[in-house]
């Protein structure tokens, strides 16, 4: 998202939405957002103190996580390479690992 897509010369009027969900209002953008889902977040949190590995899909799953558990900070963090992404790296202050999708990273850690 903090790429500007260039479209001009291929769309008559490239103006983009963000669609995403309830609880991402904190989250910066440079698109107007458009809240197409709501956020079910599993009560009570589960423990991620002795996990080692996370894929993020919210930056604001991934803040929740960290308040609760600021322990986590120093662990194998990943995400897609939008603005989660830019999210957690800027929260983390460090890159982190990019894959396409939930099931690209989990196979990649499962072999």
């Amino acid at each position: 998202e903090d790429e500007h897509p260039s479209l001009e010369h291929i769309l008559p009027n490239p103006d983009f939405i963000k669609l995403t969900h309830d609880r991402s209002k904190e989250i910066e953008s440079v698109y107007e957002k458009c809240y197409t889902y709501i956020l079910k977040l599993e009560e009570p949190l589960p423990d991620l103190r002795n996990k080692t590995h996370f894929f993020w899909m919210s930056a604001y799953q991934f803040d929740l996580a960290l308040e609760h558990f600021p322990e986590i900070a120093d662990k194998d963090h990943s995400s897609g390479p939008g603005i989660t992404r830019i999210h957690i790296e800027n929260r983390l202050n460090r890159k982190i690992d990019v894959f396409l999708s939930y099931e690209e990273w989990l196979e990649y850690h499962s072999t």
